[in-house]
């Protein structure tokens, strides 16, 4: 019998670059192209964090409880959870988990009666960058902010949701967690475009079919990439309910790629 179809994660990036070289119909014998490999290995780590920005993936996703402290408002992100793997942080509500709205600013304090108040349940969190005074260098993503505080009679645990962290692709062992052939097809079309090869344009094509297929079979789904809109930064409400967040559901336009 047939394998049955899965995922191609795992895969070295050796095995990648060789895949990639023989896409774009070059040598493989390592030592003809052996001033490439650099270039080669960058293309197939950038493909792979496009791919993991763009897209949910259902095989990627991870989940950490962080238990939260009476009238602490700023928590260090969990290792494994930085900023730009989170897709939404959930509270317990009884046996259901309710998530919180993205975007805190000095009007929001204002609605229940300022920046300190303890309250349940609590309602939104928001990134906090630091500019660290001593080594002169801003963390865009030093900590998060969770808004009303917790009292001292409801203690409780968020639970944060988002990507499982990349695999850099810089070691020829390096392994990678996105699917090996939509890394390899991308990277590909890339390369042969500026060759000016004519087989680019169904490189590409093959690459985007595949990923649809992939998306369709895996029940994952694409992040929204809307731009903010020019009402000082206020954005609307997705199908579900929540508001559009910065690196969670879109990109800002002047970072999209090819922007």
């Amino acid at each position: 019998m047939p394998a049955p179809r899965q995922m191609e994660v795992g895969i070295a990036l050796s095995e990648l670059r060789r895949r990639l070289m023989a896409e774009t119909f070059q040598s493989l014998n390592p030592n003809q192209t052996t001033s490439s490999l650099p270039y080669y290995n960058y293309a197939l780590d950038r493909v792979q964090r496009e791919q993991w920005n763009d897209i949910e993936w259902p095989h990627l996703t991870i989940y950490k409880d962080m238990a939260m402290a009476a009238g602490q408002r700023y928590y260090d992100y969990p290792p494994q959870l930085p900023f730009d793997s989170i897709f939404r942080i959930w509270w317990p509500q009884g046996v259901n988990w309710v998530p919180l709205d993205y975007g805190i600013n000095p009007q929001t304090y204002s609605t229940m009666g300022g920046e300190n108040v303890q309250a349940w349940p609590p309602r939104r969190w928001r990134n906090c960058a630091v500019f660290n005074e001593t080594t002169g260098q801003t963390e865009p993503a030093a900590q998060f902010e969770v808004w009303p505080t917790p009292g001292p009679s409801t203690p409780f645990s968020l639970r944060i949701e988002g990507n499982a962290p990349l695999n850099t692709l810089v070691e020829d062992t390096d392994i990678c967690v996105i699917d090996a052939t939509l890394i390899v097809l991308f990277a590909a079309s890339e390369i042969l475009a500026q060759q000016k090869s004519e087989s680019a344009s169904l490189k590409l094509q093959k690459a985007n079919q595949y990923r649809r297929m992939l998306i369709a079979r895996l029940g994952a789904q694409q992040r929204n990439m809307k731009s903010l809109s020019k009402d000082g930064g206020h954005m609307g409400p997705l199908a579900d309910g929540r508001r559009l967040t910065p690196y969670l559901d879109f990109i800002p336009a002047y970072q999209q790629i090819g922007g």
